[in-house]
């Protein structure tokens, strides 16, 4: 009996020297990691920036020095009183939020705020505020909406979504979005922020959702797992990830409403969409697409529903920057290197939403 408990605590003991072994050695060498920037908020469970952080990133398409506010979020400082003349428009969404490729003077949201100012005259002003997290689906934005937006008082919330993406990181989380009495979590699960804290647990998740989701996509269909969205025909398990899609931004439009603000939806265009030709250059994903039809409009068209069904404003981006790439020629994401938009596709961006609030003015009235 004490041989095998000997064995069984220096079993024990060798994966805590293990664990502590990965955790020292990957936090040494955070430049490798996907989250490397980011850290654990202690009072929220969830990443962020580190507050006031300046760091440098420098890729094969692009160099920017990341700023972060005092909240953590790439973006300029935030104001937690709001005056009766601010209308304030908070946007929730991922890392084309986020916006690391450029500049915060180059990002959408701040060449929106200046332009709604420059119109808004003297008795009105405008802030935009950005709480861009990469990595992270509808269920996330839903913490990050209750955890750090509220308080703001935001007058419209904002929730950019991109569906080549955001579907799969909902796939992933699905198991931990609902509390025992089926209601939408607005904490992080105890497991989940111990996961969050750790180094390594971050980067054994992440070499556990690539197995996980190349299994899955083998056994649904030949189409990549992220291009799968855009099937004709969905499969029992992505129909099921649509109906969890419904349920969360449903979650979301009521939140913002009980608090006082409008909410709005934006699908987000991603590169293959706007620029077509670019599937040409990779043969496999080309090949792969053959096997399924494919509908690359769908994912907007049951957006639409939702909006409709959930009575909220939806904006379409994928469409018109498809038809403007069609018209200048012109390529407004770093597609060589991680697909995200350059400068001239947050002024794109600034530029379509500017113009489709001149339309719904409605939204921007107090």
């Amino acid at each position: 009996m004490k041989i095998w408990l000997t064995k069984f605590l220096l079993l024990f003991l060798g994966m805590v020297i293990a664990f502590l072994a990965g955790e020292v050695g990957l936090r040494a060498k955070r430049a490798l990691l996907a989250p490397n920037i980011m850290e654990y908020d202690g009072k929220t469970g969830l990443l962020r920036l580190p507050p006031y952080s300046q760091q440098p990133i420098k890729t094969a398409c692009w160099e920017n020095t990341i700023s972060a506010n005092s909240q953590g979020f790439h973006d300029t400082e935030f104001k937690l009183e709001k005056p009766d003349d601010v209308f304030r428009i908070v946007i929730l969404g991922d890392s084309m939020l986020e916006a690391y490729q450029v500049p915060i003077k180059d990002s959408f949201q701040y060449l929106l705020e200046e332009r709604l100012n420059n119109l808004a005259g003297r008795n009105k002003k405008f802030e935009v505020y950005s709480f861009g997290v990469g990595g992270i689906g509808t269920f996330k934005h839903h913490l990050y909406l209750n955890q750090y937006v509220l308080k703001y008082k935001p007058d419209l919330v904002v929730l950019s979504f991109l569906p080549i993406n955001d579907f799969g990181n909902d796939f992933e989380a699905r198991d931990d979005i609902f509390d025992k009495n089926g209601q939408v979590r607005k904490e992080l699960p105890l497991t989940e922020r111990i996961s969050d804290y750790s180094v390594l647990m971050q980067w054994l998740k992440a070499k556990w959702r690539i197995a996980k989701t190349y299994v899955f996509r083998q056994s649904v269909s030949q189409v990549p797992f992220d291009f799968q969205v855009f099937l004709k025909e969905y499969p029992e398990s992505w129909q099921k990830i649509w109906d969890l899609e419904k349920t969360l931004i449903g979650r979301m439009n009521r939140t913002s409403r009980e608090s006082g603000a409008k909410f709005l939806l934006i699908s987000l265009p991603d590169m293959w969409r706007t620029h077509p030709y670019l599937i040409e250059k990779y043969p496999e994903l080309q090949k792969s697409l053959a096997f399924s039809e494919t509908d690359f409009d769908k994912p907007e068209k049951l957006l639409e529903e939702i909006a409709k069904e959930n009575n909220f404003a939806f904006l379409n981006l994928t469409i018109p920057f498809r038809e403007k790439a069609k018209e200048t020629k012109e390529e407004v994401f770093f597609w060589a290197c991680d697909g995200h938009w350059n400068k001239a596709g947050h002024l794109w961006a600034q530029d379509m939403i500017f113009n489709y609030f001149q339309g719904q003015k409605e939204l921007l009235a107090n």
